[in-house]
């Protein structure tokens, strides 16, 4: 592999937020999302989710790299 490359990572909502959906990118929460939009972010941005509602969570994740130098 080229050690070039960055990750390249999309979150996308596949639904609207519901009570108990979480996700946090670089410290900070998104909530109140509706289907369609998403999060994107290069390189070891913390992120993470949960799921403490009653309703399941539908989201995509897309995983790539792209040149650093791009």
């Amino acid at each position: 592999p080229n050690d070039d490359r960055q990750k390249v990572r999309a979150n996308i909502y596949l639904e609207d937020w519901k009570p108990g959906h979480y996700f946090e990118l670089n410290k900070k929460a998104i909530m109140n999302y509706k289907a369609g939009c998403y999060a994107w972010w290069v390189g070891d941005i913390e992120h993470s989710a949960a799921n403490i509602g009653k309703d399941y969570r539908y989201t995509l994740q897309l995983t790539g790299h792209r040149n650093a130098n791009t």
